[in-house]
């Protein structure tokens, strides 16, 4: 009876590993993208001069990222978009 009772817990053990290795992450992490979004927007909304340092902090960002864990990244990602967020000329 006990191997019966493991399976589902086996099997909800190996969906949520399944389901895990789905999900993108890093730059493709559903804050990551957001963050880029939200900086073309508010690069495009922006003064010429804030417009390009907004994009030059985005590309920068992107390139430093591509050499960082996945987990770092997307913390990073939350930091800056929480930050854009919170920037009254990108409203």
């Amino acid at each position: 009876m006990k191997p019966l009772r493991s399976v589902p817990f086996v099997f909800v053990g190996l969906v949520g590993l399944l389901l895990a290795s789905a999900c993108p992450g890093g730059l493709q992490s559903r804050v990551c993208v957001e963050y880029f979004e939200l900086a073309e927007q508010c690069a495009a909304k922006a003064e010429p001069a804030q417009a390009e340092a907004l994009r030059s902090v985005a590309r920068l960002a992107r390139e430093g990222f591509e050499k960082q864990n996945k987990p770092r990244v997307e913390e990073s990602c939350a930091a800056m978009l929480k930050t854009l967020k919170a920037d009254a000329a990108c409203k």
